[in-house]
Formats: C-alpha cells, structure tokens, sequence
C-alpha cells in the first residue's frame, strides 16, 4: 500500500508539473467544433469533440480535447478552451475540474495511502497503545493478576476531577 502510494504521489507531481507548463504558454480562444465523439456508460452520455483553432499565423489547427463535456455539442458550436501554440496537439476545455484533476487525483490519492500505511513523522497512529484500558495478551504460563487492573489505580480515582463536600 505503500510503495502503491509513492507511485501515485509521483505520477500525480508529474502531471501537475506537465499541467501547469502547458497552462503557462495556454491562451484562452475561441474555437469552433468540428467533430464531436459520443462515449456512452450506464447512466450516461459523455461528448468529446474535436476542435479548429486559427494560430496566430492564421493557419488552421485541429486538436481533440483532453476531456469530455456532459452538455452537448454540435459541430459549428463555438467554445472557450485553453490553447498553447507551444503544444499545438492538446486543447484543455475551460473547466477547472477538467484541467486540474488527472494530477489532483493521483497525489490526494497517493498522500492518502502512504499516511494509512506509516503515519506522519512524529506523531504515532496507533492510538490504542497509548490508551490506559488498552488490551493486552495475555500469556497463561505469566501471572495473570500482573494485568488485572486493581480499583485504587489512578485511572479509576476521579477525586481530582469532581471535588464534593
């Protein structure tokens, strides 16, 4: 689970790192659909559509989206999406889930399981042995009276807590 949480922390970074390169050189344009991908699940109809972007040359490009849309759209529809003329194969869609989450995602999951598997340093998970009433094992060849909890131990004395007169 460890090892399983280093992997995704990583690849996460990696995206994010990639993510907010491509972000740096992105404009924000107006770009006209001219193809649009139908993915059907379940519950559900996802569009992908393939957009064409004049670059500052006025030659035309044609870039599919990285991300799909839950509304529809046809072509001649005319959308918002980050371009970077740097990376002219890639068109983001103007949705900050869309942009952001293939790096969120992998990291949160990531830092999730490398602290369900060792912790944060410094501080001890395991919390039941720091508890007073914790459960121990007992070994029957040991004296069992050496764990039976006796009636003047402190964790039973609440006379310091509630004073009465």
């Amino acid at each position: 689970m460890g090892l399983l949480g280093i992997a995704l922390i990583i690849m996460g970074v990696v995206n994010l790192r990639n993510i907010a390169t491509f972000m740096l050189g992105a404009d924000l344009v107006d770009a006209t659909v001219v193809t649009v991908a139908m993915e059907r699940d379940a519950d559900k109809t996802r569009y992908r559509p393939t957009f064409r972007i004049a670059d500052e040359n006025g030659t035309e490009i044609r870039a599919a989206a990285d991300s799909t849309l839950s509304t529809s759209v046809r072509p001649g529809d005319v959308i918002a999406v980050y371009y970077n003329p740097a990376m002219s194969g890639s068109v983001k869609l103007n949705n900050l889930f869309a942009i952001w989450w293939k790096g969120a995602f992998p990291l949160l999951i990531g830092l999730i399981l490398v602290y369900l598997k060792w912790g944060l340093p410094g501080f001890n998970r395991n919390i039941a042995t720091q508890h007073p009433r914790r459960t121990v094992a007992i070994d029957p060849a040991q004296d069992i009276d050496k764990y039976t909890p006796r009636h003047d131990d402190k964790m039973h004395d609440n006379s310091s807590v509630v004073r009465r007169r």
